[in-house]
């Protein structure tokens, strides 16, 4: 049996598609193994917040009632912020493909394109983003998406300036307190920055007590370092304490709670050896050369990976 290896999605899509020089992305950096990590949170998210909700539906997990504003009018600091991070990302992002033969052939560096400035202060860093990539995509994206972002707003166009300001004033003078109900299923968001935080901490310690060498170089390197190695069990540790912690707090019903998430945890490991597999990556054991019995079948007694 041979199992193909593809380090990169993007490596993936080219030989799905022929080595089409169209199909050719391979320039991007988005690793299988941090995809299917990816794929994981998702995955464990949905399942848990699908189970939250049954149990909630049931009466066995609870949820709070708590006093929030009732001032949903954005200002136009809100709509400036909304505007230029849209257009940043569809800039670069639509840009690709503006410059992908470029990319493709290597003539321009993918993090010269991100960033065309190495030197100079961070003010002419910054600037330099803006380089490379699409102005009529990011400006077409950005005005669509802030347009209907804000479209139950009162500050429309014509109530900008003074007039947007006095509007603003008024609407949030006339602001109230509502009281509504907070469900367990409504903090996954919260679930989510702590199983990301907590996970990667809890996986680069549980490895620095394994291999304290790979950590050596830490203070040259430590991007490189943090992620050098993961122990998936520390991991898996950490995050669960961050989660009792968080419910704790918002006084949810631990057992039920647990309950709920636990699936999600195995879920997300398991994409995540996906992800090991697909990228050939902590999988490869020792040579097996030995003779392989005739009755066993290949797959099971050895393989190797292609790429």
């Amino acid at each position: 049996m041979l199992l193909r290896c593809y380090p990169k999605i993007t490596d993936w899509i080219f030989h799905a598609f022929n080595q089409s020089p169209m199909a050719d992305y391979r320039f991007l950096p988005i690793y299988s193994y941090g995809f299917f990590v990816a794929c994981g949170f998702f995955a464990a998210a949905t399942l848990a917040v699908a189970e939250m909700r049954r149990r909630e539906a049931l009466g066995l997990l609870k949820g709070q009632e708590v006093e929030i504003k009732n001032d949903e009018t954005p200002g136009i600091i809100e709509l400036l912020v909304t505007f230029v991070l849209t257009f940043t990302l569809f800039y670069k992002l639509i840009g690709i493909f503006v410059y992908h033969e470029q990319l493709r052939t290597y003539q321009l560096q993918f993090k010269s394109y991100l960033v065309a400035a190495t030197d100079g202060n961070i003010i002419h860093k910054i600037l330099s983003i803006y380089t490379y990539g699409s102005w009529v995509g990011g400006l077409l994206v950005a005005v669509s998406f802030t347009a209907f972002f804000f479209r139950k707003s009162s500050l429309t166009i014509s109530l900008m300036g003074w007039q947007g300001y006095a509007k603003k004033k008024e609407l949030q003078a006339r602001a109230v307190m509502k009281k509504v109900m907070v469900y367990p299923s409504d903090s996954m968001g919260d679930l989510v920055v702590i199983a990301a935080i907590f996970g990667v901490l809890g996986s680069c310690f549980f490895n620095f007590l394994e291999n304290p060498d790979d950590y050596k170089n830490f203070w040259s390197d430590p991007v490189g370092s943090l992620f050098s190695g993961l122990s998936v069990y520390g991991g898996l540790i950490m995050a669960g304490i961050g989660f009792g912690v968080y419910a704790w707090r918002k006084k949810f019903n631990l057992g039920h709670f647990f309950d709920s998430v636990a699936p999600g945890f195995m879920l997300a490991n398991g994409l995540g050896r996906l992800g090991c597999q697909v990228a050939g990556d902590g999988d490869w054991g020792i040579a097996n050369l030995a003779a392989k019995p005739s009755w066993i079948p290949q797959f099971l007694w050895s393989t190797h990976y292609e790429h």
